[in-house]
């Protein structure tokens, strides 16, 4: 995450770079007060899952690559954890923060977005 922040920073005059550098910036904050992972409640893990996550893993322990799941109660800043859920039509079930949606955004508008200026290389006259 660190590298990721870094090379946002280097490059945050290109376009949708700083609503980027705002989202990693959340999940950066959100993880830091939760022990270094990003909190996901059991309730959230199981319409992930589709059946009750307690049964496999215990409260207080990591979930998947990155959570850990913990009663919203446990949470700083739960506001910020992974809690929002795809479409339940979607094939592809995932959790994901307010921060994600920023860095999704980001990423988007730097793909989609006009090319940078960049200048061109002055062309000696001949």
């Amino acid at each position: 995450m660190i590298l990721f922040l870094a090379f946002v920073w280097i490059n945050r005059r290109l376009p949708g770079m700083q609503v980027l550098l705002v989202g990693l910036l959340l999940n950066l904050i959100v993880m830091a007060v939760n022990g270094g992972w990003m909190p996901i409640s059991p309730e959230v893990a199981s319409r992930v899952l589709g059946d009750n996550v307690q049964k496999h893993v215990n409260l207080g322990s990591r979930f998947g690559q990155k959570d850990i799941l913990l009663p919203a109660q446990n949470m700083h800043l739960a506001f910020l954890s992974d809690r929002f859920l795809l479409p339940a039509w979607s094939p592809y079930q995932v959790a994901f923060s307010a921060g994600d949606i920023l860095i999704a955004v980001g990423a988007f508008w730097l793909m989609a977005g006009p090319p940078a200026n960049i200048t061109e290389p002055k062309r000696s006259s001949e």
